[in-house]
């Protein structure tokens, strides 16, 4: 059984949880992805335009849950995030993201980049825009908050059902000071 060649070394039980940053997207401005042969990573992406999102500390989350149906497993990859002091960019930023397929990366403390919306599993096509299992928003939550010391923003969560895991993305991940990221 191959969970029996796992193995869990000191320095795994001490990582951190969360999201420092997220870039996400559109599918359509992504050409090709290089899938890793023998590992569970994406090495690179051609023609992805993203957006960056910095988090607050303890705000994001990538959380997975597969389940298994006629011997096909799927996975739902879910990104949520906090986005604090909602202003006009914001917003407008969230609703042109709404109806999109999108792709995201998320970026742990670790600095592991995990990717959702590119799934090399049932994308057997050519056509790679057409066959993709991307991501969608599903959800905005928002509010003022009640008291002088609670927040005001809105929780966004960003969903994917594909047949994998997320992938880590082992390529350049560079975030630019105009809110973009650069990939290689």
């Amino acid at each position: 059984m191959a969970i029996e060649t796992l193995q869990v070394v000191h320095t795994d039980l001490q990582v951190r949880g969360g999201l420092k940053n997220i870039a996400i997207a559109d599918v359509s401005s992504i050409t090709a992805a290089t899938y890793g042969a023998d590992t569970h990573t994406i090495s690179d992406v051609t023609g992805a335009t993203a957006k960056m999102f910095d988090l607050k500390l303890g705000t994001g989350s990538l959380s997975s849950s597969g389940s298994k149906e006629n011997g096909s497993i799927m996975f739902e990859n879910t990104i949520s995030f906090y986005v604090p002091n909602m202003s006009v960019a914001h917003y407008d930023a969230l609703i042109s993201m709404i109806d999109l397929p999108i792709a995201v990366w998320a970026e742990d403390y670790n600095d592991a980049v995990y990717c959702i919306g590119l799934s090399e599993k049932y994308n057997e096509s050519s056509d790679f825009q057409g066959h993709q299992m991307y991501a969608k928003v599903t959800s905005v939550e928002g509010g003022t908050g009640a008291a002088l010391g609670d927040e005001s923003g809105v929780t966004v969560t960003i969903s994917a059902m594909e047949g994998e895991l997320p992938r880590l993305y082992t390529g350049t991940y560079t975030p630019a000071a105009d809110g973009t990221i650069a990939f290689a």
